[in-house]
């Protein structure tokens, strides 16, 4: 039932509606109900739902090191190349990459990284052993 209020409150406040004005609108719906209580669950299921939404909405890039300027550069005329606004990627380092780049999200999944280049030449080198 509060995903339900959630829902409700993010679709009001996305045709428009103020979000203090929505939220208000919520508590005085839920104290003429007598459900008060349920406010801090709707308030979670809240946040759980925009999360969802904010991760639907958002691309990832990964990096060895944030520092790395040169794989962030070739990752950025990629993303300039799809006509993606820099300010919906989220930029993070992934311990697992040597180096490169790696953007997903969106349904995009574009893989520069040194741990793929590496991939590929070792089941090419065990492919050709056997």
């Amino acid at each position: 039932m509060e995903q339900a209020y959630a829902v409700a409150v993010w679709r009001a406040v996305q045709s428009g509606k103020n979000p203090k004005e929505a939220v208000e609108a919520l508590r005085t719906t839920l104290a003429h109900r007598g459900r008060t209580a349920l406010f801090p669950a709707i308030a979670r299921a809240f946040r759980r739902f925009a999360e969802r939404e904010r991760a639907k909405n958002m691309l990832t890039l990964s990096l060895a090191s944030v520092r790395d300027e040169r794989s962030k550069k070739e990752a950025m005329r990629a993303l300039q190349a799809l006509g993606v606004q820099k300010e919906s990627v989220e930029i993070r380092a992934d311990d697992s990459q040597i180096g490169g780049w790696r953007l997903e999200g969106q349904g995009y999944l574009l893989d520069a990284s040194f741990k793929k280049y590496l991939l590929e030449m070792y089941k090419r080198v065990v492919e050709n052993k056997g």
